[in-house]
């Protein structure tokens, strides 16, 4: 028995109106706000992965706090400029 099916397909009906959702929507925003956490967790797989390939002797895990920016993932990546050839 599997939980998720293997065809799942979804169709809205056409000109059906909604007249008590907001501007007439059909959907909600619970599948943009649930994929949302796969970001964090991306990066902090990513952040994993090159701490782990720069130096294994340091901790793989990194405290993701909320918005990340470019400057925190690079700082936690733990690169060394040594190790890039031009």
């Amino acid at each position: 028995m599997m939980d998720i099916p293997v065809d799942y397909r979804i169709k809205f009906p056409k000109k059906n109106p909604n007249p008590v959702g907001i501007l007439k929507a059909k959907a909600i925003g619970e599948p943009p706000m649930c994929l949302s956490i796969s970001v964090p967790l991306a990066i902090r797989r990513a952040l994993a992965a090159a701490r782990e390939e720069a130096d294994p002797t340091q901790p793989k895990w990194v405290p993701v706090d909320g918005t990340t920016s470019t400057d925190f993932t690079f700082r936690h990546s733990l690169n060394n400029f040594n190790q890039y050839v031009i």
